[in-house]
């Protein structure tokens, strides 16, 4: 064959190998990436989708994975059907097989680049907490018992300037996403990093469609949107697309994307928003501080006000009306160490880390 034909048969996998290689140099560089990518390629990225794919008045979500199953579909077709080539003859099905897997390997090549391209190089750029200038600060038990007694205190009194009574059925304001994404956006822009745009904070139905995938939300690079699942709770809305949104302006780690929503939220002029990031953040810090404290937890949350109660009660049974199809956390953890990020799954609670040492912040020399 050709080099040239081999060139373009290969190309999807060498393109592949060539983002992933790169991407591996510039890990020990996070200033260039900073610099030329998260704020030279990926802004220029998002002002394509923002001026193009926002305008889609149905979420693009289902076109793309309704394209990835076309795909998909076609090539297992290609292995069993026993189409003839141009000379008339049929190949056998060991030909067909390695035709059908080699397909198969460059479609993933090709999804692979340019996840890299599109979103996938933020994953190596400089932490945020640095670009803000505050230095990372560990917790101990006792300070994990303290940060719970703020965050709780923190929730209460948020409740208390909305009302009294529990909110099964809080109702968003028809322009929900539009004030997100006006929020995100302004706590972005206040610290430095220039954001703006018309990055959608799509509501997918049917309800509990993500919830059986094991998450609420989720961000697609190949389409610029920001997804949560139609059934989350209303308190929980406002914090979870400021997360995704915080995705799509190119926070890849989903500790950054919580503290992000958290000071997105906490800083909104609704109070309903307000709520959700408190609220929000205070499930973060009692899940960390149940974990090594199960018996001292239940007496703490057995003082905390019967609304607040009430609101983390209507929470957790949502999610349980959609459980998961299969266990999807393994394979998101999976996912996220393969992208750098320790922790897994783990890295959501990091959170915590981040807003105490935000509250407690020293300056960085």
């Amino acid at each position: 064959m050709p080099i040239r034909a081999l060139l373009l048969k290969w190309k999807w996998v060498i393109l592949c190998l060539f983002s992933l290689v790169l991407r591996s140099i510039l890990s020990f560089s996070p200033a260039f990436v900073e610099t030329y990518y998260a704020r030279g390629l990926f802004p220029v990225i998002r002002w394509v989708f923002d001026n193009s794919l926002s305008y889609s008045p149905i979420p693009l979500i289902y076109f793309f994975y309704g394209i990835v199953a076309y795909f998909l579909i076609k090539i297992i077709v290609s292995i069993f059907i026993k189409k003839p080539t141009s000379d008339g003859s049929i190949p056998p099905l060991s030909i067909r097989l390695k035709n059908g897997l080699f397909s198969l390997f460059s479609f993933v090549s090709f999804m692979v680049f340019w996840f890299m391209i599109l979103w996938g190089f933020n994953y190596i750029r400089e932490p945020l907490n640095e670009q803000m200038k505050f230095k990372i600060t560990k917790l101990d038990s006792i300070s994990l018992k303290k940060e719970l007694t703020v965050a709780a205190f923190e929730v209460v009194e948020s409740r208390k300037k909305i009302t009294n009574q529990v909110f099964f059925n809080a109702e968003l304001p028809k322009d929900f996403e539009d004030k997100m994404r006006q929020d995100v956006s302004n706590f972005l822009n206040k610290n430095g990093f220039k954001n703006g745009g018309r990055l959608r904070g799509r509501q997918i139905t049917p309800d509990g469609i993500l919830f059986r995938f094991g998450i609420s939300g989720i961000y697609m690079p190949y389409i610029g949107e920001s997804n949560i699942d139609n059934a989350t709770h209303a308190l929980e809305k406002p914090f979870t697309i400021a997360h995704e949104m915080a995705h799509g302006y190119g926070w890849t780690d989903e500790a950054t994307a919580n503290f992000i929503a958290y000071l997105a939220c906490i800083n909104s002029i609704d109070l309903l928003t307000q709520y959700s990031g408190y609220l929000m953040y205070y499930r973060y810090v009692a899940s960390n501080y149940r974990r090594g404290n199960p018996e001292e937890y239940k007496i703490f949350r057995s003082q905390l006000p019967e609304g607040l109660v009430k609101d983390l009660e209507a929470i957790n049974k949502r999610i349980q009306e959609y459980p998961t199809w299969f266990d999807t956390d393994k394979i998101n953890n999976i996912f996220l160490k393969a992208q750098g990020v320790k922790e897994g799954t783990a890295s959501y609670s990091r959170v915590v880390t981040l807003v105490y040492s935000w509250r407690n912040r020293e300056n960085v020399e």
